[in-house]
């Protein structure tokens, strides 16, 4: 009996795949029971397509009407809808859903996304639906697209409080950074400690001139701006989803303490005009500090360092990593790890050692004057270390250069390091100068955050057999 049983089992299960995929492209569907009052049901808050869908979540409240079409199969090709919410249209995939036919003709809440979109001819004023819930007699239609709000109160945003106290005054300007990526490789940074990169020229920014950068990111209504704009239309067919290469174009981020927010453009579909004005604006309230700045694009990897050790180049130019990691069976070998990024000294997995702004330049000038001893530029890329691993890693605001010691005896590790005996030992000098700020730094240091899980690799069982 067994052996009749299954396979009948699989046919059924395959043919029911079958006539799945050959349905009509949709998302899939909740229950038919009809939601009760006050209880939300689930319509597609689940789906990846509606969770990426960009825009807020807002609860929609009317008369859920049904929309009459003519008879025949519905298809996806000029967007077919069932209902309607006010003036907006409710996105099903096409089809008619059992939960939503109930509640036609009654006052209902929907909880999901707008999407205003122009799609094969249509301009589409549409309602993605996340839930659905029975509302309260006598609410009415919505007659716009504005929601009548949720029975919660609206959570303020973090960002817009932060920027609101930043420019009151009750915040830090310290606490400020502004990140922007406007024409190809241009960019922009500007850091509240009163200092800015614009191109690769150092400039120094004022606290009233950044407050101008800040007013012009709340005028532009930063806050409220979509995190992208742009890019490949939403999917919404059967299958993978096709894999669509997208461009970035300009871009940007402010962060004020804890509170950030990133917009960015995409190539493909809306182009933003008001995140071009916003940077441009950004831009050229700066340009004016550019003419008296430091044009680091002009400097050799030493003579920045130079620049580094006499206090001209700030800390927020530099990105520093050195990692030692010791070899099994190699004595003497100790776990370091020291970094430093755009000013902030951290060792180990913790994060940011608390050092004011004097001691983190007295520490960077150390460190620049250590550097400037000898030409990183020259050094080769592999030399050749006694008990350990090492990657370093230095950076200045976009020049670049790496070296990795290893202690396996690899021919060209060794080769490089009898061939430079000169740069093995300032190297190496070097080495044990970071590890004496490692070692500086580390009692101050927070907390070490928990080391990354290491991966097991995972048991792969043979695919069962079935029974004929």
């Amino acid at each position: 009996m067994l052996r009749r049983t299954v396979p009948v089992f699989c046919v059924v299960i395959l043919g029911a795949g079958v006539v799945a995929f050959a349905g009509p492209p949709a998302p899939s569907g909740p229950s038919v029971a009809p939601p009760k009052a006050g209880l939300w049901q689930m319509l597609f808050q689940d789906q990846r397509w509606y969770q990426g869908a960009r825009g807020p979540e807002r609860v929609f409240k009317g008369t859920l009407r049904a929309i009459p079409h003519a008879g025949g199969m519905a298809t996806t090709l000029q967007r077919t809808s069932y209902y309607r919410l006010g003036d907006r249209t409710i996105y099903t995939g096409a089809k008619k859903m059992p939960v939503l036919d109930k509640l036609v003709g009654k006052p209902v809440e929907i909880r999901g996304k707008a999407v205003d979109m122009n799609l094969e001819g249509q301009s589409l004023k549409e309602i993605w639906p996340g839930a659905v819930r029975l509302g309260q007699p006598g609410a009415g239609d919505d007659d716009d697209d504005e929601p009548d709000g949720d029975d919660e109160p609206a959570k303020p945003d973090p960002f817009a409080a932060a920027l609101d106290t930043a420019l009151d005054g009750k915040r830090p300007l310290a606490d400020v950074r502004i990140n922007a990526r406007y024409e190809g490789p241009d960019t922009l940074a500007v850091y509240g400690t009163g200092v800015g990169f614009v191109s690769g020229t150092q400039v120094t920014v004022a606290d009233d001139a950044l407050r101008t950068l800040l007013k012009r990111v709340k005028a532009a209504g930063f806050a409220t701006m979509p995190r992208t704009f742009g890019g490949p239309p939403p999917f919404h067919g059967p299958g993978p989803r096709p894999m669509r290469p997208v461009a970035l174009g300009r871009s940007l981020t402010v962060t004020i303490g804890d509170a950030s927010k990133s917009v960015s453009q995409l190539g493909g579909g809306d182009q933003s005009e008001a995140l071009k004005t916003l940077i441009e604006g950004l831009v050229a309230d700066l340009q004016p500090l550019v003419k008296t700045g430091l044009k680091l694009t002009d400097l050799s990897l030493k003579q920045a360092c130079a620049k580094l050790a006499s206090g001209a180049l700030a800390p927020e130019a530099v990105s520093l990593s050195v990692t030692c990691t010791p070899r099994p069976g190699k004595a003497g070998g100790e776990r370091w790890i020291l970094r430093m990024n755009r000013g902030a000294f951290s060792v180990m997995w913790s994060g940011a050692v608390p050092l004011s702004r004097e001691e983190t330049v007295v520490l960077t000038k150390r460190l620049g004057a250590v550097l400037a001893k000898e030409d990183l530029g020259a050094f080769p890329r592999q030399l050749h270390h006694p008990t350990s691993l090492i990657g370093f890693g230095f950076s200045i605001e976009g020049t670049t250069m790496r070296v990795n010691l290893s202690a396996d005896k690899w021919p060209r590790n060794v080769a490089q390091a009898k061939a430079h005996p000169k740069a093995q030992a300032a190297f190496e000098d070097l080495l044990k100068t970071l590890k004496a700020i490692h070692d500086e730094l580390k009692p101050k240091a927070p907390k070490p955050r928990p080391r990354p899980a290491v991966l097991r690799p995972i048991k792969i069982l043979p695919p069962a057999r079935i029974i004929e």
